[in-house]
Order: structure tokens, then C-alpha cells, then sequence
């Protein structure tokens, strides 16, 4: 009974499945709706996690879950996706349009390259609206980099990360945590948010009844993550293009991990028995603080600079503390988003 109590439990925390856009009282207003700009952002969500179980060839309930009735595949939950993100006014960019961005950054920039528009790998998006602040208003170009696909650097993938390859760590059946952590810098130093635990019997899948410990010696992960940057472009309400300025970039991304190991279950005694682990893939969704967040652009533009908030890094940690990283792509400028 305890097995199959504690084998249910996967603990979220509430601070990666909440987007927040503004960021004080006295932030202003935007034309779109709070609503209406959550909703563009969880669409494109589902959209890039669509994409990821697509790639890592594993089952997601999406399509059951999505409210758009009449689902029949794949293919179609996609569809639908893309025609509510431009029902929702999110608009995809052609391959001009995207060069047209590109081509007003600053010289000297490296990499420089030529970016095309959407494809296979990575589709451009463009949301535009209003932000009123203090009596003026502040017209606000979101332009989304959304990984979709293998060949870009928006998508990240290892097949071996090892937490524990060397020497061996006891796990305690009722107490231990595989954990998996974002990475939070503040200042020069570094702090872990906690993302989701994972306790020892949803990944040990033959351990003996009675067991107490594991003598774990192997501990790996696999994931594939894609994900989504924003770089938001502010002008003076009613001037030309040529007159905005990129003041603020973030990211998200979905990533999609399954958890390895390998051990001794009752080591030392006569009811000694090899038991391996292989948790189901595991979905996270990891926001940057203040995503898309059209108080921190005009922030940026009203003091001439150009501020910047990432996703973190995912960390994954062992019962006994021992960690690997996750490192996940921070781009500044559209430029930098590789893609064939």
C-alpha cells in the first residue's frame, strides 16, 4: 500500500506553471488583454511541447487534453494550435520579414547570419500591441523564435548526462528525492528553484517488498528540451519601424526528461537483488521571471538599454546531493537563432 501511495506523488511548484507580465503597480496598461496574451503564450506551449514528444518519439496526453473538440491526430491537434494562435492575433512572419528584423541589427554583431523564416526547425511568430503608461502610449513588436525542430541551437538534447557513474550512494526507500532544480543566479551567486521531486519508487520499478535501501551506482538522464525566445521591439506610438529599438529578450522552454538508474536492493544480505530504474518521461515547463513582459521592454526603452530575463538551467540532482546541468541557449539578438 505505501508503494502505491508514495509511487503517486510527484510534487510541481506553482512558480513555473504561472506567467507573469508585469511587474509593479504602476506599469501601465497594454491594448491585449491579460488574458488574451496568456492565452497566445500557453497555445504556443502546447504547440512546442506537441513538437517535443513528436521528437523524442514518446505518448502525450495533449491531444485528449486540448479543448478544441474533434481531434482525431497528431497532425490536426497542430493545426488547430497554429489557426487558435492566429485567431488569438499571434501572426506568422515570412522569411522577408524576418530578414527585415534581422537586418536592423547592429553591425558587428557574431554571429551574423542569414535567418530564414519559418520552417521545419524553428517557426517566427509576431504579436503587436499597445502599452500606456503615465499619458503615452508605446507600441510594443513581440517577435517569438519557437524551436520546433533538430537542427537549431533552440533545441538541446543529451542521451548520457550522468548525476552518478563512479562509486555508490544509499538511497532510503522512504525519505531520498531524485530532485530537478532551475538554476536561479542572484548576483554572483547561485541558488536552486525547486521544479519537481521525484521519489525513489516511481523510478525503482522491482524492488523487493520490505526493501529499506538501495546501494544506487549508476544514475543518468536523458531529455530533450526546445525553446521559445522573445525579443521585444518598442517605438513612440505611431512612428515607423525604424524607430524601434529591441529593449528586452527572454525565454522559455519545454523540456522532456527520463530518469535511469541502476543498483543493489538489500545489499549485504541474503535477500540481495539488482534492481534497475527507468522512470516515464517526465514534461517541464520552465519560464523566464517576467516573460514577455511588456513593463520590463518599456523599462528597457525609457532608459536606452536592453535588458535581458532566461529561462534557468536545468539542474538534476541524486538523493545524496550529487549534480549535472542542463545548460539551456540565451540568445540576444534574432540573429543568433541557428537554424537549416
Amino acid at each position: 500500500m505505501i508503494k502505491k501511495i508514495l509511487g503517486a506523488v510527484i510534487i510541481f511548484t506553482l512558480l513555473f506553471s504561472t506567467t507573469v507580465f508585469a511587474s509593479s503597480e504602476d506599469q501601465g496598461y497594454d491594448s491585449i488583454s491579460p488574458e488574451q496574451k496568456e492565452e497566445i503564450i500557453q497555445t504556443m506551449g502546447k504547440l512546442t511541447r506537441l513538437k517535443l514528444n513528436e521528437l523524442a518519439n514518446t505518448n502525450s496526453n495533449l491531444i485528449a487534453d486540448y479543448s478544441i473538440s474533434n481531434i482525431g491526430n497528431v497532425a490536426e491537434t497542430e493545426e488547430a494550435l497554429s489557426q487558435h494562435l492566429k485567431d488569438l492575433g499571434a501572426r506568422e512572419l515570412t522569411s522577408t520579414e524576418v530578414q527585415s528584423i534581422t537586418g536592423n541589427e547592429p553591425q558587428g554583431v557574431s554571429p551574423r547570419i542569414v535567418v530564414p523564416g519559418s520552417n521545419s526547425n524553428v517557426k517566427w511568430y509576431e504579436i503587436r500591441y499597445t502599452h500606456t503608461r503615465s499619458g503615452k502610449s508605446y507600441d510594443i513588436q513581440e517577435v517569438y523564435a519557437q524551436g520546433v525542430g533538430y537542427n537549431t541551437n533552440l533545441f538541446k538534447s543529451n542521451d548520457t548526462l550522468y548525476i552518478l557513474n563512479t562509486g555508490k550512494e544509499q538511497v532510503n526507500l522512504a525519505q531520498n528525492l531524485f530532485k530537478v532544480y532551475a538554476e536561479k543566479l542572484i548576483g554572483a551567486a547561485t541558488s536552486l528553484i525547486p521544479v519537481v521531486n521525484i521519489l525513489p519508487y516511481e523510478m525503482f520499478v522491482n524492488i523487493p517488498d520490505g526493501s529499506q535501501f538501495i546501494a544506487m551506482n549508476s544514475y543518468y538522464v536523458t531529455y530533450r528540451a526546445l525553446t521559445t525566445a522573445v525579443f521585444s521591439y518598442v517605438k513612440d506610438a505611431g512612428k515607423s519601424d525604424t524607430y524601434q529599438s529591441l529593449s528586452y529578450v527572454s525565454s522559455m522552454y519545454e523540456m522532456s526528461a527520463t530518469h535511469m538508474a541502476a543498483g543493489i536492493a538489500n545489499e549485504g544480505t541474503s535477500q540481495a537483488k539488482p534492481v534497475t530504474a527507468a522512470s516515464k518521461a517526465t514534461d517541464y515547463s520552465v519560464y523566464a521571471t517576467d516573460y514577455a513582459s511588456s513593463s520590463k521592454a518599456v523599462d528597457n526603452y525609457l532608459n536606452l538599454s536592453k535588458g535581458t530575463s532566461y529561462a534557468k538551467n536545468a539542474v538534476f540532482t541524486s538523493p545524496a546531493g550529487k549534480t549535472a546541468k542542463a545548460e539551456m541557449l540565451t540568445p540576444g539578438l534574432p540573429s543568433q537563432i541557428i537554424t537549416s
